[in-house]
């Protein structure tokens, strides 16, 4: 019979906080509030500049659970890993400052944790937009993912390599329970540099380093998608990529033996970390071709639907060139520059490109296109089309 301290596990909860005041409340009390008590709540306070440092300690002050570290600001990563230092839990999770979750998230991944001594237990996102809600599931069926199944399901399907980019098991950090050990290996290595790709730089090398994963088949984490953090996730950085491909590298010398194609799925990631890193460098002209639009000719006049991450930085960086004559950018929310679908096919247009890399959703959306009478040739995929 396990004793009861195995039953309940002390786990700590990493909040990097900068400058997140207006979300940070929502945040605490859905940790603070929920349904699993035995929590170690680490607030690190990056050098906040407006109320955030004070919010902080007024939650120390009203719940003994948690803790507080203010540091000069030195980015995300150097605020997780401060953090992770600082934490003392059997098993770790991370949670953004201006995200929340569902009460009952921990109770029920320490439960998954604990009964399978799982080194990793993940589940979907929820992101919440400013008017609607979408659900997002693991692809990878719910189950305990342990030896055999491990290596022939689970490793070799973490990132579908036959699409642009696809992951089967989702690329952040924050819906996942870590066993502190392994994090810790992993958290780490990362260099504190590293501005665009830094949840995919400590995930995949820790999902391919597990011996247990369970796939938890539920949806807990409210990933809130507001303006600020829009233009937050537009910060580059220059070597960032070249130090993910640093430790990808090391992944691949080591796991290529037991994981086969774990070279194609972390060149797949790599690829797609590439594109918000520096656009300028990922999209470029290859025999009067754009790469990876492979059937947009020199010339045409394009539309661009998708005004997410990807969307703007496709639309940026068409706008610098002249290979093509952006006249149009369109999304299901209108706003600013952005018109809605219907204004754009107005447009006298040869080509419409779905800036979307969620295969699932850009399927969708060719689905709508296709349904207004766009034929599948005036249709650019990334990295889809030949």
């Amino acid at each position: 019979m396990k004793k009861k301290n195995q039953e309940t596990p002390l786990l700590s909860i990493i909040v990097p906080v900068y400058n997140t005041e207006e979300y940070l409340n929502r945040c605490m009390e859905s940790i603070t509030n929920q349904t699993y008590k035995n929590l170690d709540i680490v607030l690190v306070d990056d050098g906040s500049t407006d109320r955030s440092g004070q919010i902080c300690d007024l939650w120390a002050k009203k719940d003994k659970r948690v803790k507080v570290c203010h540091k000069d600001n030195g980015g995300l990563v150097s605020a997780r890993k401060e953090g992770v230092l600082l934490s003392k839990g059997m098993y770790i999770a991370h949670l953004d400052s201006d995200d929340w979750i569902e009460l009952e998230m921990y109770e029920e991944m320490i439960q998954l944790a604990t009964k399978n001594d799982a080194d990793i237990v993940t589940s979907g996102i929820i992101r919440d937009y400013a008017n609607h809600t979408v659900v997002e599931q693991e692809a990878i069926l719910p189950g305990v993912y342990s030896g055999k199944h491990l290596q022939e399901e689970l490793w070799p399907n973490i990132v579908d390599v036959n699409h642009f980019f696809k992951t089967n098991l989702n690329i952040h950090i924050t819906n996942k329970l870590f066993r502190r050990e392994l994090l810790l290996k992993h958290q780490m290595e990362l260099p504190n540099t590293v501005k665009m790709g830094e949840d995919a730089a400590v995930v995949y090398p820790v999902l391919f380093d597990a011996t247990c994963i369970v796939v938890s088949g539920k949806c807990y984490y409210h990933y809130v998608i507001h303006q600020s953090s829009m233009m937050n996730a537009k910060s580059n950085s220059e070597n960032g990529c070249d130090d993910i491909e640093t430790l990808f590298l090391k992944q691949i010398d080591e796991k290529s033996s037991n994981i086969m194609n774990i070279g194609q799925q972390l060149s797949t990631v790599l690829q797609y970390i590439r594109l918000f890193e520096n656009p300028d460098k990922a999209i470029k002209i290859q025999n009067n071709r754009i790469v990876p639009f492979t059937n947009l000719v020199q010339g045409n006049k394009v539309i661009i639907y998708g005004a997410g991450r990807v969307g703007t930085r496709v639309h940026d960086s068409l706008c610098k060139t002249d290979f093509c004559d952006v006249v149009g950018w369109c999304d299901k929310i209108v706003t600013g520059q952005v018109i809605s679908l219907e204004d754009a096919l107005s447009y006298n247009f040869d080509r419409i490109i779905i800036a979307i890399l969620i295969t699932d959703i850009a399927d969708e959306v060719e689905k709508l296109l296709m349904d207004k009478g766009i034929s599948k040739e005036q249709i650019c995929r990334m990295g889809m089309n030949e």
